[in-house]
């Protein structure tokens, strides 16, 4: 029998900060002045979540937000929800490329799973803000939280998660033999512009191909969950700018969805978390 050596160091920190760190007083990093915007890619059966799950964002969010975008096949209740809220409405046929909408189409076990991570990573191209924040629409803060700290190093929440699928196209598209030891896939993370256009350049120039065909060669096609945006993003800042992220555990936790459309900011059996998430089934 061999042990997984790093598979145990993961478990033993997750126990460490959500039974003992976790009940210890924290207080929110000292955010960057700089302004961000706030991203969320939707499927039409997402709206109940999201209509929590924003404004909550909107609130917690420890920044100065210039606008929130809503990113989304063609629906009028959800244009409806963005104009309640002041949220610019983007359908998603406007921004994606030909390429990616039919390799959606071709995986409808997972409707929307890749569009909507490839929504984020093109960001640049349709959104002219420098800092965005993105959270899945199943994912709340229930606390203030920060994604730039005062030194201006991106704050990474990384998770509990470890999937070798997302893993394994990040050493083809960006070099590199190891990843991180620990997963970024937090259900939000902050992304900046001209770091993401470089990782962009990146990919193009190792593959031979525009970017998104350079990711989309890389999933298997006998692999329904081949692929992770914040794998990725993570993994290229972690090796290309290692000297400006800050990895702070995620302190997530999984809640009933009454609980997560309570209208408390944080339900009582959450308060000592960051963020709660409902996943639909």
């Amino acid at each position: 029998m061999v042990l997984d050596f790093n598979k145990i160091n993961r478990r033993l920190r997750s126990h460490l900060f959500r039974y003992i760190l976790a009940w210890l007083p924290r207080e929110p990093v000292a955010p960057s002045s700089k302004p961000v915007s706030l991203l969320f890619p939707l499927a039409p059966k997402d709206l109940d979540r999201a209509a929590r799950a924003i404004p909550s964002a909107m609130a917690l969010v420890n920044h100065e937000i210039e606008q929130v975008y809503v990113v989304t096949p063609p629906s009028e209740d959800i244009a409806q929800f963005c104009h309640k809220i002041g949220a610019v409405h983007i359908v998603e046929t406007d921004i994606l490329s030909e390429d990616v909408l039919k390799f959606q189409a071709a995986r409808k076990r997972l409707n929307g799973w890749y569009r909507q991570q490839f929504i984020k990573l093109s960001f640049p191209y349709f959104i002219q803000d420098e800092r965005v924040i993105t959270f899945d629409s199943d994912t709340r803060p229930v606390r203030a939280v920060t994604f730039w700290d005062a030194q201006e190093r991106s704050i990474f929440y990384s998770s509990d998660e470890r999937n070798a699928n997302f893993l394994k196209p990040v050493p083809t598209l960006i070099g590199g033999n190891e990843t991180h030891p620990y997963s970024f896939v937090s259900h939000c993370m902050g992304f900046e512009r001209e770091r993401m256009l470089e990782l962009h350049r990146i990919i193009e120039k190792r593959t031979g191909l525009p970017w998104h065909k350079g990711i989309l060669n890389c999933v298997h096609d006998d692999c329904l969950t081949g692929f992770s945006e914040f794998e990725l993003y993570g993994n290229f800042m972690h090796q290309f700018h290692s000297d400006k992220i800050l990895l702070k555990y995620w302190y997530n936790r999984k809640a009933d969805l009454d609980v997560f459309m309570s209208e408390q900011a944080a339900p009582s059996n959450f308060k000592r978390f960051n963020f709660i998430s409902s996943h639909a089934k």
